[in-house]
């Protein structure tokens, strides 16, 4: 048991280091630049406690081995350099690397960092720097009379200044690029550093020898996360208090690609139902984007609310007229109830004694159509029909024409008109009819509790 609880708990450190992962990834949804990571997993080692291969005293060889593994371990966070989704800012020193590439950062350490974050700014003095005021390496000053700057698709940059009407080039912008990008160390401030693992640098100017092309007046976003989180978020919240014991729920946002706005700010989503729906099963929601408090776009999401619980689950097919005690014929199993509309058993209590009206197949859910209680009349059996008026209650002779458990409505002939009626069963023998224009026939009436 000792043994099982340490790797169960090999386990539980790694989805915890896998759920901060994510975390970080949300996060960073709004970031400039940034690149999603994912960790990667390897299993430990294995005690070996019989060999595939071994002669057994009888002489035959064992087909497989038989091993025991100690859980999990992370191994690795790769980090996914795909191309993000760009979206205009009309700030001129705002540029995005269609490719491989990353901008040259000169560190205050004398190091040279590496970023796919283009948001420029100038300094006091006119060098081009990032938002932590590093300057790009090598270095680049914008004269400070310039009036017009322009950033071509190869890094050329060129600035406009008074009396001249043409563009003068103030430098050029160089790109590194990297054997294996993902063995980059990430330092924080959308900064990496070289490693051995990412190999030396190669450096060159944009559109050539395979570097990307820079976009003017652009930045990469990603939000398709943080619609998707958002509106889990709201339905989550929605939900608050309302779930039954036991029972949990699952939300799928379905909506793909980054949303482009057309200005930049500090975006909030904003959500809310588009009617008063019932938020189960595909839920249709409003998202309403607002850049710096006003609307810029909304959309329509739809939001797949899904609802488990443990219920009652054939283990084998089950014939038909089977009745259910405690036995291995069922099981609890937690399973999607979200379209369960003819009810469940979470129990067998719930489901002792009940017989099987019809054939249940392997692992079907057991639902109320399913099952019926046993029948305390049978189809042919002798009854009493019985009918209660305000005044009196007639009774005569009928005959079942189907089986009924006691609450049960079933089909019943009265013997001496030969009409067919329907009746609820109240015990082995009785059916009570339930309208006083049933036709009864000669029978016995009773007036007042006494005989007439």
């Amino acid at each position: 048991m000792s043994r099982a609880l340490y790797t169960a708990a090999t386990g539980m450190i790694a989805q915890q280091m896998n759920v901060d992962n994510i975390a970080n990834n949300l996060a960073n949804v709004n970031t400039t630049g940034y690149k999603k990571s994912k960790i990667e997993f390897q299993d430990l080692l294995y005690q070996q406690l019989r060999l595939a291969g071994a002669t057994q005293a009888e002489g035959a060889q064992v087909p497989v081995e038989l091993q025991i593994g100690y859980g999990t371990r992370p191994v690795a966070t790769q980090r996914i350099f795909t191309q993000g989704t760009v979206i205009s800012t009309n700030n001129p020193l705002d540029v995005s690397i269609d490719g491989d590439g990353f901008l040259q950062i000169s560190l205050p350490d004398g190091t040279v960092g590496y970023t796919r974050d283009g948001a420029l700014k100038k300094s006091a003095d006119g060098t081009i720097v990032t938002s932590d005021g590093y300057s790009l390496e090598p270095s680049i000053t914008v004269p400070q009379d310039a009036t017009d700057l322009n950033i071509s698709l190869n890094g050329e940059v060129s600035v406009r200044v008074p009396g001249d009407t043409a563009f003068q080039q103030a430098g050029q912008i160089e790109l590194a690029r990297f054997v294996n990008p993902a063995g980059l160390r990430s330092i924080g401030r959308n900064l990496f550093l070289e490693t051995e693992a990412s190999g030396t640098p190669l450096n060159g100017s944009p559109d050539s020898e395979g570097f990307g092309q820079l976009s003017q007046r652009f930045l990469a976003v990603v939000a398709e996360e943080q619609v998707h989180q958002a509106v889990e978020d709201f339905v989550i919240d929605q939900l608050e208090g309302k779930l039954k014991d036991g029972e949990r729920v699952v939300v799928h946002a379905r909506w793909q690609g980054e949303v482009l706005l057309d200005k930049p700010g500090d975006v909030v989503l904003k959500i809310r139902l588009i009617s008063s729906q019932t938020l189960r099963g595909p839920s249709m929601v409003r998202v309403e984007l607002l850049v710096d408090g006003a609307t810029r776009k909304v959309l329509t999401v739809t939001a797949d609310v899904r609802f488990f619980t443990t219920v009652m689950v054939t283990t084998r097919a089950v014939r038909r007229g089977t009745v259910f005690y405690d036995d291995d014929s069922v099981e609890l199993v937690e399973r999607d109830v979200t379209t369960a509309r003819h009810g469940f058993f979470t129990g067998m209590t719930q489901l002792e004694g009940l017989r099987a009206r019809r054939p249940i197949g392997y692992g079907a859910v057991i639902s109320r159509r399913h099952v019926e209680e046993i029948p305390v009349i049978e189809r042919g059996d002798d009854v009493e029909m019985t009918l209660t008026t305000s005044h009196m209650q007639i009774s005569t002779v009928g005959v079942a024409l189907q089986d009924g458990a006691v609450g049960s409505r079933i089909r019943v002939k009265n013997v001496d008109s030969g009409k067919i009626v329907y009746g609820e069963v109240l015990d082995a023998g009785t059916v009570r009819l339930g309208s006083g224009r049933a036709n009864l026939g000669p029978g016995t009436a009773k007036l007042g509790g006494g005989e007439g």
